[in-house]
């Protein structure tokens, strides 16, 4: 056996991601896990279908085993997000590989230029720079293209690479014995509006859910996911309610006082008094966050801070370590890398949240918050305690 770990959000689950398993299943692994968002995404942004829908069409295309990401990891930076999934791998205790797409597509190269990140990013020169009013990832790529050239510098200017490096950076501080596998990008790119070679990006597929045009979907993602996103569509379980999502970010900034805003994750030097004044007068989501980015708080970062003001995610939640893995679905095989797991398993996993969460604590609360959440702004609401009723995935083969 041979278990290969993706980190990965699903979002949703498309031919790319198809390939990429197919891919590391080429390169020697046997069985595949992985580690994917649940309701509330990494760029700041609620999932465009439940995390079960996601589930489903991952293992009906490939994946054996879905371990949900902790919401407090998955609305981080990537370097957060990164450690947070890496942790998890770990805890498991019996992945041999971390595969990951990138723009790249060369492990050594990736690597090297994650050595000199590491060293970089405690530098004197970053601090100054970062002092001086730059973004920590515009900061970096200047660094690395000095230290060596333009091309080392470009690999950080694509989001799967830059993702890639912090997956690197991660197994290396955790000391992980896991092996890190890269394959090239395939197709369309990351925020591409067109397909290409039958690729389509995440992006471009959740544009053409937004503007309803689901048969242009429903031909941009594998066969055995059509029938997945089909229930979905019959049910009304995807598309999201923006209007009330936006009024209830808004109003759970507007009654957080500057102290409540410093609380949360990544607002600093100040940064808390330009979102206590833009929360006042802004009468959208949109105009809040253009008014609050900056050239040090890119727009992501400043998404991803209206959404821990909603779930209430301080700075200290996602630096706790995973200490319970919640299995969202699971194949034959997924249940071959869960008995090996009765062997290797650091912490408790299972499929049942009551029975996790004690030892999930403050993480496993969020996790249940950001579904009810969730579950109110679909365009067809849903009840809360959809984590208590919602059973786990299971496809037999």
């Amino acid at each position: 056996m041979k278990i290969c770990g993706i980190i990965c959000e699903y979002n949703p689950f498309h031919n790319g991601h198809q390939y990429q398993i197919q891919k590391a299943r080429e390169a020697g692994a046997t069985h595949v896990a992985a580690v994917m968002s649940g309701s509330f995404l990494q760029r700041g942004d609620i999932a465009c279908f439940s995390k079960w829908v996601r589930v489903k069409a991952a293992l009906r295309c490939g994946c054996d085993l879905v371990i949900e990401l902790p919401t407090a990891y998955s609305l981080s930076s990537a370097e957060r997000f990164a450690t947070g999934a890496a942790q998890a791998f770990e805890s498991m205790g019996c992945v041999d590989i971390l595969h990951f797409g990138s723009e790249s597509g060369s492990i050594e190269e990736l690597m090297e230029v994650a050595r000199i990140c590491e060293l970089l990013d405690s530098s004197e020169e970053m601090r100054r720079r970062i002092k001086q009013g730059e973004n920590h990832g515009a900061a970096r790529q200047a660094l690395i293209e000095n230290k060596l050239g333009p091309e080392a510098g470009r690999v950080l200017c694509t989001p799967n690479n830059t993702l890639g490096v912090e997956y690197l950076k991660a197994l290396h501080r955790l000391n992980s014995p896991i092996t890190p596998q890269t394959v090239r990008r395939r197709g369309a790119g990351h925020d591409s509006t067109r397909t290409k070679d039958g690729f389509a990006s995440a992006t471009y597929l959740r544009e053409l859910l937004r503007q309803g045009r689901r048969a242009e979907f429903l031909a941009c993602v594998p066969e055995d996911a059509v029938p997945v996103y089909q229930e979905a569509f019959r049910e009304d379980q995807y598309q999201v309610d923006y209007a009330s999502l936006e009024a209830a970010i808004l109003y759970s900034l507007r009654i957080k006082s500057k102290e409540e805003l410093s609380q949360l994750p990544d607002v600093k030097d100040g940064l808390e008094n330009r979102l206590y004044q833009n929360a006042r007068w802004a009468k959208s989501l949109d105009e809040f966050l253009r008014a609050s980015r900056s050239k040090r708080h890119p727009l992501s970062r400043i998404r991803r801070i209206a959404m821990c003001s909603l779930l209430n995610i301080n700075a200290q939640d996602a630096l706790l370590p995973p200490s319970c893995l919640r299995v969202l679905g699971m194949n034959r095989r997924g249940m071959e890398i869960l008995k090996r797991m009765q062997d290797t398993a650091t912490v408790p996993y299972g499929t049942s949240y009551a029975k996790l969460l004690k030892a999930g604590g403050r993480l496993m609360e969020i996790d249940c918050r950001a579904t009810d959440l969730y579950a109110l702004f679909l365009a067809n609401r849903g009840p809360s305690g959809l984590d208590y009723t919602t059973p786990a995935v299971i496809e037999t083969e």
